[in-house]
C-alpha cells in the first residue's frame, strides 16, 4: 500500500511537470524575475529599460523624463533631493544625468540586473527602477550620483 501511495505521487508530481512544459520550455509562475520589485509585466519592463538606453544615449532630456517616476529621489554626496515634477527634472538634468549615470545605464545589461523588494538595480545601484503602483508606467526611481 505504501509503495502504491510513492508510485501516484510521484505520477502526480510527473504530470505536474509534463503540463508545465511548452515545447521544451518549462513555464512557471515565477519567471518574472522583476516580481519582488513589484513590476508584474516582465516584458513591458524590458521594453522601457530598452527605450531608457536609448533616450540617454541620445541624451535627450525632454524624452528621459517621460520614463522619470515622482518624486524622483537623488542621492547626492549625502544630500537628498526630490525632484518633483517634469520641470524641475529637465531644469536640473545636467546635474542629475551626469556621465557617470549614462554610462552605467549604457553599459548594464538587462540579463545582468539585480532586482529587490527595492527596485531593479541599474551598474553599481547608480540607477534604481521602478514601477507605479498602478503598474501604468514603468521606469526611474532613484539615482544616486
Amino acid at each position: 500500500m505504501r509503495k502504491l501511495i510513492y508510485v501516484v505521487a510521484i505520477l502526480i508530481i510527473v504530470l505536474a511537470m509534463i503540463k508545465g512544459i511548452d515545447k521544451g520550455n518549462i513555464i512557471t509562475e515565477t519567471e518574472n524575475k522583476y516580481l519582488v520589485a513589484g513590476i508584474e509585466d516582465s516584458a513591458s519592463f524590458e521594453n522601457t529599460f530598452k527605450a531608457i538606453k536609448e533616450v540617454i544615449k541620445e541624451d535627450n532630456s525632454e524624452e528621459l523624463e517621460k520614463y522619470i517616476i515622482y518624486p524622483l529621489i537623488v542621492h547626492d554626496n549625502g544630500k537628498t533631493i526630490e525632484i518633483e515634477d517634469k520641470e524641475m527634472f529637465v531644469n536640473k538634468y545636467e546635474e542629475i544625468v551626469t556621465n557617470k549615470i549614462k554610462e552605467s545605464i549604457i553599459n548594464q545589461k538587462e540579463e545582468d540586473l539585480f532586482v529587490n523588494y527595492q527596485g531593479v538595480m541599474v551598474g553599481n545601484g547608480e540607477v534604481w527602477l521602478g514601477a507605479l503602483e498602478d503598474q501604468s508606467k514603468y521606469g526611474i526611481i532613484v539615482i544616486n550620483k
